[in-house]
């Protein structure tokens, strides 16, 4: 496995202790879903928590080029797919701002940058599809795509009930919606908004 510098590793754990809320947090042997995995930097840090394997979704096709070559460097158990975890299966066109710091949207239109066209899928679908034994956990911040990826994943909740760790803050209303439509797939699920600086997290367990 690629061992990162003491500086990366330092990195990792300051832009992801976001993550680190004891009561959903990833545990030894979890199999663990990243969605808007960006480069990968969540999908390292739930591997040094002990994930057994990692689903890393990026749609941004130049910025999973990056998320590959990680992968590729640290562990086999990161899988990274060029899809965008949606509510319905087919294509949608991707907003790709002019940075690659900053994240690709399939809805906050409002920004500038270049449109592509990129593959679409529920998760319901891809855990059926791929034959995956089980979900136990799940990071969603996919500017403001959460709603939408959580809609596709309904049968997934009901059946797995996996932690989740979801950005509430791309759209206004996220710190209500979002527990109202977990809750409405499975009513003992517990959730907890956590601050992190100037974004909200809110833990599913």
């Amino acid at each position: 496995m690629y061992k990162p510098s003491p500086e990366f590793y330092h990195l990792i754990w300051v832009l992801l202790g976001q993550y680190s809320i004891p009561q959903c947090d990833v545990k030894e042997n979890d199999i663990v879903f990243d969605f808007g995995a960006h480069i990968g930097f969540f999908s390292y840090f739930a591997l040094q928590k002990g994930a057994k394997e990692v689903y890393a979704f990026e749609p941004n096709p130049y910025v999973f080029e990056i998320l590959k070559k990680h992968a590729e460097m640290w562990s086999d158990k990161i899988k990274p797919f060029e899809i965008a975890i949606y509510s319905s299966n087919g294509f949608q066109e991707l907003l790709i701002p002019n940075s690659l710091t900053d994240g690709s949207t399939l809805v906050l239109k409002e920004i500038g940058g270049e449109k592509v066209k990129v593959k679409t899928m529920t998760l319901d679908s891809f855990v059926k599809e791929h034959n995956v034994e089980r979900v136990d956990f799940i990071k969603i911040d996919a500017e403001g795509s959460e709603r939408e990826i959580i809609k596709g994943a309904k049968e997934t909740i009901r059946r797995f009930k996996p932690k989740m760790a979801i950005a509430a803050y791309h759209l206004p209303d996220d710190k209500k919606a979002i527990p109202e439509l977990v809750l409405s797939i499975r009513d003992d699920y517990k959730f907890k908004l956590v601050n992190c600086g100037i974004r909200t997290r809110e833990a599913h367990v």
